[in-house]
């Protein structure tokens, strides 16, 4: 779902994931510079994806930090 909601514009180039129980990691990797367009890009797909899955609607995201 992270990948039908990327936009052309953030650059997306792999996504990588990690769960535990009811939480999901992932890992978002993207061409955009600077970081800050990185993190904007990450953010964006991340809060996408819920608002166009009826399957996620009861997601959120709670934050989002590069490694």
């Amino acid at each position: 779902m992270l990948w039908v909601a990327a936009a052309a514009e953030d650059q997306l180039e792999h996504i990588s994931a990690h769960c535990a129980p009811g939480r999901l990691h992932p890992g978002i990797f993207t061409a955009a510079l600077p970081e800050a367009a990185a993190e904007a890009a990450a953010l964006g797909i991340c809060r996408r994806a819920p608002a166009m899955s009826p399957l996620l609607h009861n997601w959120s995201v709670r934050s989002v930090r590069p490694a």
